[in-house]
């Protein structure tokens, strides 16, 4: 089976610098400012509409047309008939247990106390399995154990500002959110974007570490569990073997092994009803790394899974971006004016709501505030996506006062939390 072209590209560092004007806002009349940019500056970022991660959809590329619908036909044609206690759901390397994985397929999971479900489609991004999932494939029966691995080809078919981290987050966090609400008694074995590339520098695999380094934040050990196992696919320096990954992409018989012996434990407790392993992480290079001489301030900084002292609940950041560009789509894709910040800049939402609604009689307006963040987050949001598919004319740009404040001492660690009973794997 032929595959697309990846169409990865690396991030475009400093494009803010030839897009929208900046408004740096330091108690200044703002309507005099407002007024101003948003007249005299023009933007250059592209144009899109809906986030095309949480959009269900079917494959639009040919090389589906003549097995996809009939493989979703047989796939809600075994669900009827009875689902299985473990539900395979994924792309293409889920697809492939019946071919490169065949025989481990067959060993371990085709028939026995497993009698698995492989709902993997060649090409699907999240929006793809949004849509299956949609539509019965996860329904009618009571599974055990999903596992569940999606991602690559949101990021592999799309440039950087088409497709950014975050969107691919918020995709793998929808398709997550939909399997609990179609399977809620079954544990899903959550595995981490496959490595791809040859090595450390492939930017399709650059912007899969960021995607992972984030989502692993949503396996809260109780429903979801985290397995990550993958570099065991790798050599030391990051190198993808050829003779794991032929292609740089898709396992060989000898990675589906791997995934097999890493997986079983998991899927044998939700059979058994025991207690889940725990949370597993790999030893895989910092996404952030690049960034780590810089001083806190500028370094990006998710707030994803993290709960802050002024946050109760460690959704609330997660949830607040998600809106942020679920906003993105109100103005078709085009605003005039993009209000960037903290608490102060969200401030336009609560107790400026008067003002922003006479500001919105002339201009389209996006506020992008969120309580609490420091410069580092602001950094993130804008690294990985925030400002991504639409226009704007002017962006206002009003942050520091919780970077400078006594906050910053009481915020939690950077860093994800990981227990003492966390299993952690070697490198090959």
């Amino acid at each position: 089976m032929a595959y697309p072209t990846p169409k990865c590209n690396a991030p475009p560092l400093g494009r803010w610098t030839c897009g929208a004007g900046f408004v740096y806002n330091v108690r200044m009349n703002i309507r005099k400012i407002v007024s101003f940019a948003a007249l005299a500056m023009l933007a250059a970022f592209p144009s899109a509409a809906n986030i095309r991660a949480v959009t269900p959809c079917l494959p639009d590329a040919g090389w589906t047309k003549s097995w996809w619908m009939p493989r979703h036909t047989q796939k809600m044609e075994q669900a009827r008939a009875g689902g299985a206690p473990v539900v395979f759901v994924g792309d293409s390397i889920t697809h492939n247990w019946e071919s490169a994985g065949k025989e481990q397929w067959n060993k371990y999971f085709a028939a026995g106390r497993y009698r698995a479900l492989n709902l993997g489609f060649s090409g699907d991004r999240t929006e793809h399995v949004l849509w299956r999932l949609d539509h019965g494939e996860l329904s009618g029966f009571e599974a055990k154990a999903v596992v569940l691995m999606i991602g690559t080809n949101n990021t592999g078919h799309f440039p950087y500002g088409q497709e950014p981290p975050l969107d691919t987050i918020i995709g793998v966090r929808a398709v997550l959110d939909k399997i609990r609400e179609k399977q809620p008694n079954a544990k899903i074995i959550f595995c981490p974007i496959f490595p791809r590339g040859a090595d450390e520098k492939d930017a399709c695999r650059a912007r899969n570490r960021v995607v992972n380094a984030e989502v692993m934040r949503f396996a809260d050990g109780k429903t979801v569990f985290w397995c990550d196992f993958t570099d065991q696919f790798l050599v030391q320096d990051g190198t993808l073997p050829a003779e794991l990954f032929p292609d740089r992409l898709h396992p060989a018989a000898a990675g589906y092994e791997i995934w097999a012996s890493a997986i079983r434990p998991y899927l044998d407790a939700a059979l058994d009803g025991t207690p889940m392993p725990a949370n597993r992480f790999a030893a895989h290079a910092d996404p952030y790394a690049s960034y780590a001489d810089k001083p806190a301030p500028a370094r990006p900084t998710s707030l994803i899974g993290r709960k802050e002292w002024w946050w109760k609940d460690p959704e609330m950041w997660f949830n607040t971006v998600k809106r942020h560009r679920d906003e993105t789509s109100r103005g078709n894709g085009a605003f005039d004016l993009v209000f960037l910040g903290d608490s102060i800049t969200r401030g336009w939402e609560t107790r400026g709501a008067a003002v922003l609604a006479d500001l919105r009689k002339q201009y389209s307006i996006l506020p992008l505030g969120i309580g609490g963040d420091r410069v580092q987050h602001v950094i993130w949001r804008v690294r990985y996506g925030e400002l991504d598919g639409f226009k704007t004319k002017c962006i206002m740009l009003m942050i520091g006062p919780p970077s400078c404040s006594c906050r910053s001492s009481r915020a939690a660690s950077s860093r994800p939390t990981r227990s003492a009973s966390t299993t952690r794997t070697s490198t090959r």
